[in-house]
């Protein structure tokens, strides 16, 4: 099934809604009938009740929605501009055919009072290590509590010894085969990888709106709580479950400690949850939880019940859900358990000294299995989607020798795996969403912004490894806010009923089409990404992802979406939930087109859509 996929948006008819026959999507005419959707709706929790409310169409949406929209509302659209002066634009589609709402050309406060009055409630807000206190008790683990070892609950005793390393540091792969890993101090990625150096008001913490700085909650499943590898750093977070049970192996220990160290060596307004399970309600927490990270020891080929479970997850709670690829290499697909999530955000892992692609990375795609008959022609989702800075050590962390009466372990402090670069993603995830509260609650926009966002370059180990396109999102391109205007992004969500969000065309296909002003971007070289969310329970039910989604874009010298004049480009891929594409054009405007290819009538999203849109220049 061929999908095509354009990615370049740009706010430029936005601003000019009220003067013109454009809508807030840049159509006319009969094109001015498609919607944008938000956030968490929870499907799994929709009665079918028979009761009509407006029209057959309004009364299925209903159905669908009704445990995630509020007062009648069936679908709503959003655009953030960060060149735009007031950034935010957003339309509301209420029951009937009359009386859906438009709000351009707005600023922070004005969006999220609406954006709230649909969806479950965005909270922006700064918690301090007292409330975490007052709120969690003896669940909040402080700096003091972390200097001891908790595998000496297991039996082993631990000596941390000073390490000095040498100008660089090179060994053999942990992960099997002869490949030497160079490693490249941390220090160096957060700067000059990954340009971080060129945004001092991040740094200085003086964003132009001091209530856009509330502290985003993120969990990590890990298998011990973290310990202090570094005794001048602070380490502080939430253990979730005071009774839960970790792994207190060495092992685990050592890797779960490196997965904080890096999230908040890179994340500047985390509050990191330490669980052995998911969060039962991600929402009720203080700060509000956006993102997961996951890591898994075992591997599959196959689409697991885990990424089934993650992909719901995903689908019910909004959440951004970044997971390791695994540390498999191209060995026949396997990935970790959940890697194949199609709603998750797998990420891969490239040497930092190098910018090579890390042989261990798991690259192929899983297999999907209909009913659990998994046959060899059900190829899953091209994995990873992105890539992120792996093979590091951290200057002052200590060398660690664990020691029981059986077994001795010794630890450099040395940082490998796609672990690793899972945390790293994930640290620059919290700040964007600390930075831009727009993408809380979009994991199909905050997926499509990475996408689009990829544009270090990095080597492949051999040439079959080259197959996915995927790159490295830096965080010069993902942590910006309106005063950053050399980092340009526009985004886009529909969430809700594709009947009011969508156009019919011709063919019986409905469609979005919208026009981007490239006047507004710093460069002519343009990137941009499509998302969408699916059910777990249809990826394994169907063998596939359930909806099909077609991207296309047209250099213009006008912002009329009638005006297909031009030579479109597309992406393509068979079995994604997402797609990307690159142009360079000198002409003034983008029109976008996404197409609905197909929507399978038993999928529990039938008729609905959770679908993100972002794009951005490189430069």
């Amino acid at each position: 099934m061929k999908k095509n996929v354009a990615m370049v948006v740009a706010l430029g008819c936005v601003g000019a809604f009220a003067a013109t026959n454009y809508d807030m999507l840049g159509r006319n005419g009969s094109k001015m009938n498609s919607p944008m959707v938000y956030k968490n709706v929870d499907y799994s929790k929709v009665k079918k009740n028979k009761q009509m409310v407006g029209s057959s169409i309004d009364n299925r949406a209903l159905m669908k929605l009704a445990s995630g929209i509020k007062n009648n509302h069936v679908a709503i659209e959003g655009v953030y501009n960060n060149a735009k002066s007031q950034p935010y634009s957003l339309k509301i589609y209420n029951s009937g055919n009359n009386n859906d709402q438009v709000y351009p050309n707005m600023g922070h406060d004005g969006y999220f009072y609406w954006a709230n009055d649909v969806f479950k409630t965005i909270n922006i807000e700064n918690v301090s290590s007292t409330d975490l206190r007052n709120k969690y008790g003896q669940k909040f683990i402080r700096e003091d509590d972390s200097k001891m070892s908790y595998a000496s609950a297991a039996g082993f005793t631990l000596t941390s010894l000073s390490y000095t390393f040498p100008s660089y540091v090179q060994q053999q792969s942990p992960y099997g085969g002869n490949d030497q890993i160079a490693y490249a101090p941390f220090d160096g990625v957060k700067t000059l990888m990954s340009q971080r150096y060129s945004i001092s008001w991040f740094d200085n913490d003086s964003p132009s709106s001091t209530n856009k700085w509330g502290d985003v909650g993120v969990y990590m499943m890990l298998g011990a709580r973290p310990a202090k590898l570094n005794s001048d750093k602070k380490i502080s977070y939430v253990r979730y479950n005071s009774t839960n049970s970790f792994n207190a192996l060495p092992d685990e220990e050592v890797k779960s400690s490196r997965m904080f160290s890096i999230l908040k060596e890179t994340s500047k307004k985390s509050v990191v949850f330490v669980n052995t399970e998911y969060l039962s309600n991600p929402a009720g927490e203080k700060p509000q939880v956006y993102i997961g990270v996951h890591n898994d020891n075992m591997a599959s080929m196959t689409y697991t019940e885990s990424a089934k479970k993650l992909d719901n997850y995903v689908y019910n709670n909004r959440t951004v859900e970044i997971v390791a690829a695994g540390n498999s290499g191209e060995n026949d697909g396997y990935m970790g358990l959940k890697a194949g999530a199609t709603n998750a955000i797998t990420v891969g892992a490239v040497n930092a000294m190098t910018s090579t692609v890390s042989s261990y990375t798991s690259w192929l795609s899983p297999r999907y299995c209909p009913n659990g008959n998994c046959g060899m022609s059900n190829p899953g989702m091209a994995k990873p989607e992105i890539y992120g800075y792996s093979d590091l050590y951290m200057y002052g962390d200590r060398k660690r020798v664990y020691a029981s009466p059986q077994n001795t372990y010794q630890y450099l402090p040395y940082d490998d795996g796609t672990e690793m670069s899972a945390a790293y993603t994930a640290g620059i995830v919290s700040d964007l969403l600390a930075m831009n509260p727009f993408y809380r609650w979009h994991p199909e926009v905050v997926k499509a912004l990475l996408i689009a966002s990829s544009n270090r370059t990095m080597y492949w180990p051999n040439a079959i490894y080259n197959r996915s396109g995927a790159t490295i999102p830096t965080y010069y391109n993902i942590a910006f806010d309106e005063n950053h205007q050399n980092a340009v992004h526009e985004s886009r969500y529909w969430i809700g009923s594709i009947d009011k969000l969508m156009s019919p065309m011709s063919n019986s296909q409905k469609e979005l089409r919208f026009a981007v002003s490239t006047a507004d971007f710093p460069s002519n070289n343009f990137s941009a990404a499509i998302s969408w969310l699916s059910s777990g329970n249809d990826v394994a039910k169907l063998g596939k992802v359930p909806q099909n989604f077609d991207l296309e874009v047209y250099a213009s010298d006008s912002p009329n979406t009638s005006n297909l004049s031009s030579s479109p480009r597309y992406g393509v891929s068979t079995a994604n939930s997402y797609e990307k594409i690159s142009l360079t054009t000198d002409k003034p405007y983008l029109i976008f087109r996404i197409r609905l290819v197909s929507d399978e009538a038993n999928g529990e999203n039938h008729g609905q859509m959770v679908l993100g849109f972002d794009v951005t220049s490189n430069f």
